[in-house]
């Protein structure tokens, strides 16, 4: 969602740390006041990473989200670990947590990624999972081609599979 009539701040990078706020003062109707903030610290093989959003508009107060990230580049493989929990619906009533664990690693001329997500919601017909591979090769500097295959259950619906094959060109 993009808040209307926001303003922000992100400091300089202190050795490897920054960090940034903001608030929206948004007029849009339903939307409410939009507030954020979040740090991260980037230097040599790791990254580890802390945000939080919050809705205010009177009514729906407690909408919100707070994450973490972190990984370590070991040279041979990256882990990549990520938690999520989320407030939505009206007043923030219904609770969301999401966890993944990921890893990418250098393979030949590319990159081979793994992921496996978890969805976990107050509401059960929200709950899912993804489970997700996928190869980048390396054409250039600035050329690859990937494949990417994953597939996604959520309760009580059939399993879905998805397929993504495609060349990206950076610029």
């Amino acid at each position: 969602t993009r808040a209307s009539n926001s303003i922000g701040y992100k400091t300089p990078n202190f050795g490897g740390f920054t960090a940034s706020a903001a608030i929206g003062l948004s007029e849009a109707s339903g939307l409410g006041r939009v507030q954020s903030f979040n740090a991260e610290y980037a230097a040599g093989p790791v990254y580890a990473g802390v945000g939080f959003e919050q809705v205010k508009d009177g009514s729906n107060d407690g909408r919100g989200v707070t994450s973490l990230a972190f990984h370590y580049n070991l040279g041979v493989v990256k882990p990549i670990l990520y938690y999520a929990q989320g407030k939505t619906d009206a007043g923030g009533n219904t609770e969301a947590k999401v966890y993944m664990i990921a890893a990418t690693a250098p393979l030949g001329n590319g990159l081979l990624k793994a992921m496996y997500f978890d969805l976990d919601s107050d509401v059960d017909a929200r709950d899912r999972s993804k489970f997700g591979l996928g190869y980048n090769y390396n054409l250039s500097k600035r050329t690859n081609l990937y494949f990417d295959i994953g597939q996604a259950k959520q309760t009580n619906l059939e399993n879905n599979r998805a397929y993504a094959l495609g060349v990206r060109h950076t610029f």
